[in-house]
């Protein structure tokens, strides 16, 4: 969540509650003139068992290296990020029991793309990660990535 939208709900929670539904009804109001909702069926799309990964934004430098990494490799930017992390969290559970080793792996990629989706369980041991330094998983993974791009260079 953005701080922008933390500090406006924060704001929001201060109100009555009956001032809180205001602001809450405002946009379907808005929408209820351009749309018709009278045959909407409430949780017609909600699978609790669905999967979601979320989205990576890259610092422009780290972006810039992979996409032309992916590029003379004719490989896929998504593929080689979620590699280069598979191999950094060997690493460091690696190196929390003793010395780190080489780690290789194999790059099957096809195109270019600058947002990287994650497999839910690398999402997941990237997000605890985060949380255990303190940082958000934007900065995690751009920082893992900037070290491992210097590394490769």
């Amino acid at each position: 969540m953005t701080d922008l939208l933390q500090r406006a709900i924060a704001q929001i929670e201060k109100l009555p509650p009956d001032e809180q539904d205001a602001i809450a009804l405002r946009p379907l109001a808005e929408l209820a003139d351009d749309y018709d909702f009278s045959k909407a069926e409430w949780g017609k799309f909600y699978h609790p068992e669905a999967v979601f990964s979320f989205p990576i934004y890259l610092d422009p430098d780290v972006n810039e290296f992979l996409s032309r990494l992916a590029e003379q490799k004719q490989v896929d930017v998504q593929e080689l990020v979620n590699n280069w992390l598979r191999a950094d969290m060997r690493l460091s559970r690696v190196s929390s029991d003793g010395p780190v080793g080489e780690a290789t792996f194999d790059i099957d990629l096809r195109e270019e793309v600058f947002t990287v989706a994650l497999v839910p369980e690398l999402a997941d041991v990237l997000e605890s990660q985060a949380k255990a330094r303190g940082v958000t998983t934007e900065t995690l993974v751009n920082l893992w990535l900037a070290e491992r791009l210097r590394r490769a260079a």
